[in-house]
């Protein structure tokens, strides 16, 4: 039979593994957050070029 001890400490193992998964699918989101986020900058930085404010432009006068 197991005692209180050892069913307190399989519950505290079990809790422990579940926080290390969520950990890792916590970083895994956080990954992919700075990829969209770097896309986003990247967008940004294309949109507010010359070429296409230029573009623009042309595209108002057409």
């Amino acid at each position: 039979a197991y005692s209180t001890k050892e069913i307190l400490w399989d519950r505290l193992d079990e809790t422990n593994d579940k926080i290390k998964v969520l950990n890792e699918k916590g970083k895994a989101a956080e990954r992919q957050i700075g990829a969209i986020l770097k896309e986003l900058v990247e967008w940004e930085k294309n949109r507010n070029s010359p070429k296409d404010v230029t573009e623009e432009r042309e595209n108002d006068v057409n």
